[in-house]
C-alpha cells in the first residue's frame, strides 16, 4: 500500500511515493485475566492485600454474573465502570466512600498494568467517583405509577408475579433477601404475618408483611412448610435473574413510559418513600429499610407530605393496592 504527500495550497503531489504506516497488530495481553489479578495483587502490601482481593473478587463477580454480561477484567469497558459504581451504589447500598476505595483498588490495577505493557486500555478512565451526597439514579414510583402496577399485577398476571412484586413493594426487601427466605420463617404472630430474613452483612431480622402480600404469599407456598418460601422452575430457591425479569415485565407492561427501566431498586425506593409518606419519620424509614447509616435513607428520601400512621396495612392503604 502506497501513498503520496500533498501541498495543502497547490492540492497537487509533491515529492516521491512513500508507502503508508501499515496497521498496527492487535494488542495481545500479557497475562491471562487470572496472573494479571494476581500479579496486581502481589504488588499490593500485606495490611491491605486481602481488603484488595476482596474488592476485586466483587467487581469481577459484577461483570461475570450480577450484570448478566459474563466478561472479564479484560472486556470491561468504561459504561461497564459505571454500571459497577451504579449497582455497589444501589443494589448493595454501599456508602459512596465504599465505593469510591473500591473503584481506586480496581482501577489501579489497569494504571499498573498500562505502566508495565501488559495491558493498553484503563476502563476506569473518565468514570467519576462518587462524592458523599451522591443521589441514588433510581427516584422509585409515584403513586399514580403504583397504582396502574399493582392493578395490573393482581387482573393480568400469576400467583407468584403478585407474591413478588406486592412482597417487594410493601416491605422494601432487597431481591437477594427475598430470594433467600425460607418458608419456616413466614410465621403469623399477633395477628400479624412476619418473614424472618438475613439482611445485608449476615444480620438476621423480621419484617412485616402486609395482609395482600401475606396472603399471596400462603397461596403461592401452598402446603409447603419448609424450603425456600418461592421456588424457581426447577424446585430450588427462586434466582434473582428471575426476579429482575418479573419487574422488568410487569413494568414493560403496566407502566408503558418506563419500558425497560423499571428496576427491581424502584420498589424498594417507593417502599421507603411510602414511610416517609405515612410516618414522616427518617428514623422509621432507616428501620424499615435495615440502613446502618442514616445517610443511605437520607439518599432514598423524596420530599413527600407527612401523614400520620405506623402500620404495614396502612402501607398498602396509600399505595391503593388492598384487595
Amino acid at each position: 500500500m502506497t501513498a503520496q504527500v500533498i501541498d495543502l495550497f497547490s492540492r497537487r503531489p509533491q515529492g516521491p511515493v512513500l508507502s503508508a504506516v501499515p496497521q498496527p497488530a492487535a494488542f495481545e495481553p500479557v497475562y491471562s485475566a487470572d496472573e494479571l489479578v494476581d500479579a496486581y495483587l502481589r504488588t499490593v502490601s500485606s495490611k491491605s492485600r486481602a481488603d484488595y482481593t476482596r474488592d476485586m473478587r466483587q467487581y469481577r463477580q459484577f461483570l461475570q454474573t450480577d450484570s448478566g454480561l459474563g466478561l472479564d477484567v479484560y472486556e470491561a469497558r468504561m459504561p461497564h465502570v459505571a454500571d459497577w459504581k451504579t449497582y455497589m451504589l444501589d443494589t448493595l447500598e454501599s456508602a459512596p466512600r465504599t465505593v469510591r476505595r473500591r473503584m481506586s483498588s480496581v482501577g489501579s490495577m489497569y494504571q499498573l498494568a498500562m505502566a508495565q505493557g501488559w495491558y493498553n486500555q484503563n476502563p476506569f478512565y473518565g468514570v467519576k467517583k462518587p462524592s458523599e451526597g451522591s443521589v441514588s439514579q433510581y427516584t422509585g414510583l409515584s403513586l399514580t405509577d403504583v397504582e396502574a402496577l399493582s392493578a395490573h399485577v393482581r387482573y393480568a398476571c400469576d400467583l407468584r408475579t403478585k407474591a413478588v412484586i406486592f412482597t417487594l413493594l410493601t416491605t422494601g426487601l432487597r431481591v437477594s433477601e427475598l430470594c433467600n427466605a425460607r418458608r419456616e420463617g413466614l410465621q403469623a404472630r399477633d395477628g400479624r404475618w412476619w418473614l424472618s430474613v438475613v439482611r445485608k452483612g449476615g444480620k438476621d431480622d423480621e419484617v412485616e408483611i402486609p395482609r395482600t402480600a401475606a396472603g399471596y404469599l400462603l397461596e403461592e407456598v401452598g402446603m409447603r412448610d419448609r424450603g425456600p418460601l418461592l421456588l424457581g422452575a426447577r424446585g430450588g430457591a427462586l434466582a434473582r435473574s428471575v426476579v429482575w425479569r418479573i419487574v422488568r415485565s410487569v413494568g414493560d407492561q403496566a407502566l408503558p413510559h418506563l419500558a425497560g427501566r423499571l428496576h427491581p431498586h424502584d420498589t424498594r425506593h417507593t417502599f421507603v418513600s411510602g414511610v416517609l409518606l405515612i410516618s414522616g419519620d427518617i428514623k422509621e424509614a432507616q428501620w424499615r429499610a435495615s440502613h446502618a447509616d442514616v445517610n443511605n435513607t437520607m439518599r432514598y428520601a423524596h420530599k413527600l407530605k407527612q401523614l400520620k400512621s405506623r402500620t404495614a396495612d396502612e402501607l398498602e392503604r396509600v399505595f391503593g393496592i388492598c384487595a
